[in-house]
């Protein structure tokens, strides 16, 4: 990757690395230190569970979720290291790959080769970081973490399909990162894959147009080399934990379920404008130049792919993140900022609209937390430390937030800690497992949310736990 950054590049890159960090810093609400003690919701959930991992949890076992592993792994590694503010380095890490990817297939793009000047580079990266800020939704998501490895790939795409006529042949160095890429990102979430196996679809069609069945069979070789090396080692760790079977109804069964019932939302319109704007971008290339490149075919079947699983699920903004290292190309590929005017100007309203977005929910949730009173953080933590340190591990709520927990700084000692109501639509088993767990083991601190009530659950707390204190949020009991 460094070498196609030259010494009088190295500012530029630098530049748009520095601007990517502040972003971060600033927009990151949930794992930013410039945000203390706000956790979010999703995010809240992977940070909850890998302190759990941490802490020695068994993962789907102990603690249930329904994403891939990965996303957990990666938050346990941020508490190994340290807590809330290393998840954020890991975040750092990530853009900074991410960003390092996009130069390099940016200027493979260009006319030049180069970033002729500070506007050809900063007009697509304004592009894809306003993108980038409004749907990573306060960050430390699934999507954010597959951004390096989309972008590893779409270097890596461009760089083959510029050079194709003169070498048809693939590097089967590229399909194995393919592999490893795939296999990481099916493994944060299946949905985030899209851009890759559209890359690899367009690929393996072009090695058998151009009959090179030997090359083909090796990469296929060594792009399963590439995802053994990720699949293998999670595999075998569930495995060792006995907890594949959750491992595999986690990732994939209850996912596929929840997909089928609520993954697509007519409100959801904003983050489809830069995919439009490809599209339009795109269909003028063709009719202008009437010659269709093997990079604008492959660019083609990416968006043409994303667009369709986006249009399946598109229940929030943060699935739409995925789309940027795309967008970003496009921009670099079709839209000269000094010479296409129309286009330039509506990419700038798009822009507008993005920093708009981001930086509205970015100050609502500053206020909601920190200026407006709505302080939940203090008042939950406050009383969660009434509860005895040696009590600590034996603690469970039914319908309360998974930043409660973190508030307390409590890792719950059963798997369906939250969303026992929201999961159970997948799953009408899981309030019936929670009941039957609450009365069976009787943790011997359990916390009701004020917000929800159960009729089962509450005839056991009369029986077997004594009132001790409650809040505006939640009721806390104990064990008689």
């Amino acid at each position: 990757m460094n070498r196609c950054v030259k010494f009088n590049e190295k500012g530029k890159l630098l530049t748009v690395l520095i601007i990517s960090l502040l972003g971060l810093f600033c927009f990151s609400c949930y794992t930013s230190p410039l945000y203390p003690n706000h956790f979010g919701y999703d995010s809240a959930i992977f940070s909850l569970l890998g302190k759990g991992i941490a802490q020695g949890k068994d993962l789907y076992v102990d603690l249930f979720d329904h994403k891939g592993p990965i996303i957990f792994f990666i938050n346990a590694l941020g508490h190994l290291l340290g807590g809330r503010n290393m998840i954020f380095l890991i975040q750092c890490v990530s853009i900074v790959i991410t960003v390092s990817f996009l130069f390099c297939a940016g200027k493979l793009l260009l006319k030049k080769n180069k970033y002729s000047s500070f506007l050809e580079l900063i007009f697509p990266f304004s592009g894809f970081f306003t993108m980038f800020l409004f749907t990573f939704q306060k960050g430390n998501l699934t999507e954010e973490y597959s951004l390096p490895f989309i972008s590893g790939c779409c270097y890596m795409f461009v760089k083959y399909t510029i050079g194709i006529k003169d070498k048809p042949e693939h590097p089967v160095s590229y399909a194995f990162f393919y592999g490893v890429a795939l296999a990481f990102v099916v493994l944060l979430r299946l949905n985030n894959a899209v851009t890759i196996g559209a890359g690899i679809l367009y690929i393996f069609i072009c090695l058998l147009i151009n009959k090179k069945y030997k090359n083909l069979l090796y990469n296929l070789l060594v792009g399963l080399l590439g995802m053994a090396v990720v699949v293998v080692p999670i595999f075998l760790y569930f495995y060792v934990h006995n907890s594949l079977d959750e491992m595999i109804y986690a990732t994939f069964i209850h996912n596929f379920i929840i997909a089928d019932n609520t993954a697509h939302s007519s409100s959801v319109v904003l983050p489809y404008i830069p995919m439009v704007i490809c599209m339009v971008i795109l269909g003028w290339k063709i009719l202008k130049s009437r010659v269709i490149d093997n990079i604008d075919a492959i660019l083609a079947i990416i968006l043409v792919l994303n667009l369709t699983a986006l249009l399946i699920a598109n229940r929030f903004a943060h699935y739409f993140e995925i789309f940027t290292p795309v967008y970003f190309l496009f921009l670099c590929r079709y839209v000269n900022p000094r010479k296409e005017v129309v286009f330039t100007a509506v990419i700038i309203l798009s822009v507008l609209l993005n920093t708009y977005q981001a930086a509205e929910e970015t100050i609502s949730s500053f206020k909601s937390v920190y200026v407006n009173g709505n302080v939940r953080y203090l008042t939950v933590s406050e009383d969660m430390a009434k509860i005895p340190e040696d009590e600590r591990d034996s603690v469970i709520g039914f319908e309360i937030q998974s930043a409660d927990y973190l508030s307390g700084n409590i890792v719950p000692c059963y798997k369906y800690y939250t969303l026992q109501n929201t999961w159970s639509i997948t799953n009408p088993e899981i309030v019936n497992d929670f009941v039957t767990y609450l009365n069976d083991e009787t943790p011997v601190w359990f916390i009701m949310s004020k917000d929800h009530t159960n009729e089962e659950i509450g005839e056991i707390v009369k029986e077997k736990y004594n009132f001790q204190f409650e809040n505006k949020y939640m009721t806390f009991y104990r064990l008689k």
